[in-house]
């Protein structure tokens, strides 16, 4: 999960950004204007340089993406069974524990409730997003030479003209973005073989990340600069943000389709709502459904989904 969020960061350089620190709608777009390379307006012709940098891992990482965003808020679901349970006492008129566990929280199992029962479950959740296939991402993520696209004269031209020689450098200097989640869920035994879910995810999604930004004068024209009367080739550029919002909320049945002897088979279905912000990482942006198959006997359990 780390891997994958983090390639959504990285795809983001397809449009390289502006100073400072960013005030931003959501972190998707925080992403994109803290690594955009945004050039001051030369004063000879009044052109402004956007965009004028690029190079093809930076459009590898952009496929990546595509391919592999959304599972970049597909947080685990705990069980549609509690791990405790509590009966009621009418005696002493109180709640007591249950001496027998359901099983794991994040491991579903096979039964059902019962009819007419009903469980609440909360599980809480904290990802941090900060390593590149087992690299940190601070100091380790780097962009050089990132070359300036034809641009004029009639391309093709290559390098023509001169300044078109010029490059520009992406540097990561710091990075994190943590996810915490609270996950309530309510489960209710329509039949001794039947249940229904619904899971609601509060989602508190944080980002930092700090950038430097340099300009490589290989020309030597003197053309491409950050600020045209500092003849600035160098910035840093910082974004620093918090939100909060509803997850993906998941609809989920279940059916127990056999047991004895402690063998156990159950199916059902996933319905996941686009509830979720997916600028902010909360959500996926489109609805899914899944069907799931359980098996279970004595220590070893079996899932499938698709």
């Amino acid at each position: 999960m780390k891997r994958t969020i983090v390639v959504v960061l990285l795809g983001t350089i397809f449009n390289l950004g502006q100073t400072g620190a960013v005030v931003a709608k959501n972190l998707s777009k925080g992403l994109v204007d803290t690594t955009t390379i945004r050039l001051d307006v030369n004063p000879v012709n009044n052109i402004p340089h956007q965009a004028h940098f690029t190079s093809a891992s930076v459009a590898t990482f952009g496929l990546l993406v595509k391919q592999l965003a959304p599972s970049a808020a597909d947080f685990p679901a705990i069980s549609t069974v509690p791990g405790l349970t509590f009966q009621y006492n009418p005696q002493l008129q109180v709640f007591e524990r249950s001496s027998s566990s359901l099983g794991p929280v994040y491991v579903e199992r096979p039964q059902t409730l019962g009819m007419g029962k009903f469980a609440l479950g909360v599980s809480y959740l904290s990802v941090s997003f900060d390593e590149l296939n087992g690299k940190s991402l601070d100091r380790n993520v780097k962009f050089r030479g990132l070359g300036h696209n034809d641009c004029c004269l009639g391309p093709p031209s290559p390098n023509n003209p001169a300044f078109e020689r010029d490059t520009a450098d992406l540097l990561f200097e710091d990075f994190e973005l943590r996810s915490h989640v609270i996950s309530f869920s309510g489960t209710y035994g329509i039949t001794d073989h039947w249940d229904v879910n619904v899971l609601v995810p509060m989602v508190v999604t944080s980002m930092f990340l700090e950038t430097r930004q340099r300009l490589n004068n290989e020309s030597g024209t003197n053309t491409h600069f950050f600020d045209v009367a500092t003849q600035q080739r160098e910035r840093f550029t910082r974004f620093d943000e918090d939100k909060v919002g509803v997850g993906d909320i998941q609809l989920r049945t279940k059916y127990h389709l056999y047991g004895m002897g402690g063998f156990n088979i159950a199916s059902g279905l996933t319905l996941r709502v686009p509830s979720g912000d997916e600028d902010n990482f909360q959500g996926l942006g489109d609805p899914t459904l899944t069907p799931f198959f359980f098996a279970r006997s004595g220590i070893w359990a079996v899932r499938f989904s698709c």
